[in-house]
């Protein structure tokens, strides 16, 4: 940091700016920074967790682990781990930044953390959305025979909405600041017309396959090997076309904001709502499970329809103004 004369002779701080990564591409050092922090602390924690028999706040445990708390320190440093590989995205995104452009690089993604004077109507879009993407198959399930609803689990999980929503959120800061607040933005300059939304969706699905894998794997139980591996093939596939329709509704927000704390809040309440559905219809109903894997793309295409090409997800963030 220097200092240097400013307006009526004030001194002012000025940042040093660090010299870019020679010969490096910063998006591929983020990629394999962001997978390598999170892989690493998901595969130490889950396998600790497969032979000791460890529940993990993992949203499809959370409400086995409310009900049968954490069984000793082992558990808790355990859980911490993998709660820390949720954050690789971030821890990535803040390296990458400072060898490239320092404190002030930094501080430009901090701004756009930070950015919350976009007007209520985009706050109230993204809950909508996120509402909208569980809500429609929720009603699905209790209106046909496609989903039986039980509320056991769900009991166990109103007491703590709050508590579960607000972790979601925090746990959501781990990410959208290396993908929404790091790579979105090189991604559009490097990329025309729609390119870069799948790219960014791709490289966010496959953040994930780790855990996915493990929970097909879990979840299927003893079986044959072939069998097994045509199941964690399809479940990351569908996984992947899931979440590239979910990075077009982030990426229309963000264009429209240039705000990451809303891609911050939309993931965590679209996670949260998505949990609660989740854990109300009983035995999670495979028809149920499709349909919300396919309703980011079904708000897509209505949104496509409704607004045009012009607006949704729009060709470049656009210049926020403040507003109530």
């Amino acid at each position: 940091m220097k200092w240097k004369n400013g307006k009526a002779g004030h001194m002012e701080k000025v940042y040093d700016r660090k010299e870019p990564l020679i010969g490096v591409d910063p998006i591929v050092v983020y990629i394999v920074l962001a997978y390598s922090i999170s892989w690493f602390c998901w595969t130490t924690a889950l396998v600790i967790a497969s032979r000791t028999g460890y529940f993990l706040p993992a949203q499809d445990e959370y409400v086995v682990l409310l009900e049968s708390g954490f069984s000793n320190i082992q558990h808790i440093l355990t859980s911490l781990i993998f709660i820390l590989g949720g954050f690789g995205p971030l821890i990535a995104a803040s390296l990458v930044i400072q060898f490239e452009s320092g404190a002030a690089g930094l501080l430009k993604l901090k701004e756009r953390i930070l950015r919350f004077s976009i007007g209520f109507r985009w706050y109230w879009i993204a809950a909508g959305v996120a509402i909208t993407i569980p809500g429609i198959p929720f009603l699905i399930a209790v209106l046909t025979p496609l989903g039986e609803i039980s509320f056991l689990g769900f009991d166990t999980l109103l007491p703590f909405a709050l508590p579960i929503l607000l972790w979601e959120i925090m746990i959501s800061f781990g990410e959208e600041p290396g993908w929404r607040g790091f790579l979105l933005p090189r991604l559009q300059k490097r990329f025309e017309g729609e390119k870069y939304i799948w790219m960014l969706g791709l490289i966010w699905a496959v953040w994930h396959y780790p855990y996915v894998a493990y929970h097909t794997i879990v979840s299927a139980g003893s079986g044959p090997i072939l069998a097994m591996i045509i199941s964690i093939v399809f479940a990351l596939a569908g996984y992947t076309i899931s979440l590239i329709g979910q990075t077009y509704l982030y990426v229309w927000l963000y264009n429209h904001t240039k705000s990451v704390l809303l891609s911050i809040l939309f993931h965590g309440v679209l996670n949260f709502t998505t949990l609660l559905v989740l854990t109300a219809v009983a035995g999670s109903a495979p028809a149920i499970n499709l349909m919300i894997a396919l309703m980011p793309w079904v708000v897509v295409m209505a949104l496509t329809r409704i607004l045009g090409k012009a607006a949704f997800p729009g060709d470049k963030p656009r210049k926020v103004r403040p507003s109530i």
